[in-house]
């Protein structure tokens, strides 16, 4: 227990009497301790939510291959414009259709739109060697495809969160005729701010040390197959353990059985059922994204297309949130800058807060909405 006192006891004034220094390291282990219990509570209470996942066999399966699906969830018969929504490939969909009361898929197609969504699942015999081009070529372009037929041979709308809007920018330049507007929300693009993923930017100190003990795991992932998600949270948590904290003393807090509290345990169930990326897609964010910024340097191709977002032609949106830690506003922001005529919208809120927090609705998804009927009328 001394031990742990140590750091604290080094900063304590000297112009303290004895007495008083025992009486402040005996206040600072209580508060301390009274915090960690805190979060230990929160920890119990989440490994006893009762919180049932959203059952989503209403969504009907558009196309399938291997392990990929696309789909539909407009009711049956419903006319409406398209829009294709492209997730990260590190995590599930289910984060867009949380629950039947807080669902942004369900929003859309509340609002008359057709919503179609990628669901991504683990790398299976047929995808264990993709890389993002594979992604591109033999599922992203299939899937724009069937999402142009189902629009009855009209562009669609694509829309990207985080990682998925990468991919959606590289889909929208390789099909520029099948596109008609294109979201960009909550996408990194400049690697070279700190906080990347929680990851510090590669050219810091801390950047370097994660960067070189990556790339020393990387026979060892080659010999797996597949990069686990466990190894993945395990990076996006690492540097913000405070986050992690504080998160789980604020849900001791709260009623079991209150709204707040069941959608935080199917968010937190969410975060822990990621999806494992192939070896090469993780080399390939790692060296190429991470490590040389090649996104915001203008210096990454993928399926022979150069990603270049100053060379897209169509409507854009793009969305930084100011409370993003996954992807700070720093990250996010060039892209409006780089894409001409681009619509930039900066809601206060985080991350995973875009789709699952309480004020999304009203901050992200409402405003979202507008802004697609004005281009529905304006085209």
């Amino acid at each position: 227990m001394s031990a742990w006192l140590a750091p604290v006891r080094d900063k304590i004034p000297e112009d303290l009497t004895a007495e008083e220094s025992a009486a402040l390291m005996t206040a600072v282990m209580a508060e301390a301790l009274s915090r960690l219990e805190a979060f230990m509570a929160g920890v119990r209470a989440y490994q006893e939510a009762q919180a049932a996942p959203l059952d989503r066999q209403d969504a009907r399966i558009l196309w399938q291959a291997g392990t990929t699906r696309l789909l539909d969830y407009a009711p049956d018969h419903q006319a409406g414009e398209v829009v294709l929504v492209i997730p990260s490939l590190v995590n599930r969909f289910a984060i867009l259709d949380i629950d039947a009361e807080h669902s942004f898929l369900r929003f859309l197609a509340a609002q008359g739109f057709h919503p179609l969504v990628v669901d991504w699942d683990a790398p299976a015999h047929e995808e264990k060697d993709f890389a993002l081009s594979d992604y591109m070529t033999q599922r992203l372009a299939p899937i724009l495809a069937v999402a142009v037929e189902k629009a009855g041979g009209h562009p669609v709308h694509i829309m990207g969160y985080c990682m998925g809007g990468i991919l959606a920018m590289a889909l929208a330049l390789m099909k520029p005729n099948e596109v008609k507007t294109l979201t960009l929300m909550a996408t990194p693009w400049d690697f070279s701010v700190g906080g990347v993923g929680g990851v510090p930017a590669a050219h810091t100190p801390v950047g370097r040390f994660f960067l070189d003990h990556a790339l020393q795991m990387q026979p060892y992932l080659e010999k797996a197959g597949i990069v686990p998600p466990s190894i993945l949270q395990m990076v996006l948590t690492g540097f913000q353990p405070l986050q992690i904290l504080q998160k789980f003393t604020r849900f001791a807090a709260l009623e079991p059985q209150s709204e707040k509290a069941k959608r935080f345990a199917l968010t937190e169930d969410w975060l822990n059922d990621g999806v494992p990326l192939t070896v090469p897609v993780a080399r390939e964010c790692l060296q190429e994204w991470y490590a040389k910024n090649a996104l915001a340097s203008g210096m990454w191709s993928v399926a022979g297309v150069r990603v270049d977002p100053a060379a897209l032609a169509l409507p854009c949106y793009v969305l930084a949130a100011r409370q993003d830690k996954i992807v700070p506003p720093a990250s996010a922001l060039p892209l409006a800058t780089a894409i001409k005529g681009a619509t930039l919208h900066e809601p206060d809120i985080g991350h995973i807060g875009l789709m699952a927090g309480g004020s999304a609705k009203a901050l992200v998804w409402e405003p979202y909405v507008e802004w697609l009927r004005r281009c529905c009328v304006a085209r």
